[in-house]
């Protein structure tokens, strides 16, 4: 079996919390975030608790990035929907709509072109970009970019003959 077989039965069979930190790593290496706030997350266990978002980060704008996290197999698109919902609740928040700059949208799945646009809609109604971390771009990430994740919490090692 492949690496990237390896790695996307891994993403499969993940339990969520250590997903939602797996995510949490990633998005902080790729995207440089500095500032994690992990609300979805118990510090030290992998454990989740409740939290809106499930984790977001602080830019040096003072504006936020928020993260969902999902390892439902079923109704995705409607559990990433009622999450979004969430986010755009200020009460649940406590930050301003205008103050969010991104939301990132991460499942060990795949979602379809139809969800993805009517999630897309829903953020363009609140002047909000979306961004999908899927199990595609994520394995593949995995195994190329960021194989000490793939270590640390795939159990996978992936040789990168550098």
């Amino acid at each position: 079996m492949s690496k990237l077989n390896q790695i996307q039965n891994e993403l499969k069979a993940i339990e969520s919390a250590k997903f939602q930190k797996l995510a949490d790593s990633y998005l902080v290496k790729k995207y440089s975030y500095t500032e994690i706030i992990p609300t979805g997350s118990v510090i030290g266990k992998d454990k989740t608790k409740t939290g809106t978002p499930d984790s977001l980060f602080k830019l040096e704008n003072g504006r936020f990035v928020f993260a969902e996290y999902t390892t439902r197999e079923t109704g995705v698109a409607k559990k990433l929907a009622d999450d979004l919902d969430k986010c755009f609740d200020e009460n649940k928040t406590n930050i301003p709509i205008n103050e969010i700059e991104k939301i990132f949208l991460v499942c060990n799945g795949e979602l379809t072109v139809e969800e993805k646009t009517e999630l897309i809609k829903k953020c363009q109604a609140k002047d909000c970009n979306l961004e999908f971390v899927e199990i595609g771009t994520l394995s593949f990430d995995l195994y190329q970019k960021y194989p000490q994740l793939a270590k640390d919490f795939l159990g996978i090692e992936c040789e990168t003959f550098q």
